[in-house]
């Protein structure tokens, strides 16, 4: 992924994290999904606020939070790109007997 496309990414995710926790906030009964989802985005990035400061220091600890995610998703991601020492073994015994 481009530098561009993860700064986007990364945005985007803080959005979605602080527009959560903000309608979490007033609402009064959560199912357990949504529960679970609060604590985790709150721990990670704090409550809700109406202080604009506070919610420009949240969001960059949101912002952080996803951009890590999204590096550790590509670290991932790169582990399967190449192929392993076993499936090259394959190809090539493929290959012999094939050919």
């Amino acid at each position: 992924m481009s530098k561009i496309g993860r700064i986007y990414s990364a945005t985007s995710s803080a959005m979605h994290d602080r527009y959560f926790i903000m309608k979490a906030s007033r609402k009064s009964k959560l199912d357990k999904v949504e529960q679970n989802l609060k604590i985790y985005v709150e721990t990670t990035s704090g409550p809700s606020t109406i202080n604009p400061l506070e919610a420009i220091k949240r969001f960059g600890k949101a912002y952080k939070v996803g951009a890590k995610r999204i590096k550790e998703n590509e670290a991932v991601e790169n582990l399967f790109k190449k192929p392993s020492a076993i499936s090259q073994i394959i190809t090539y015994v493929a290959k012999v007997i094939k050919g």
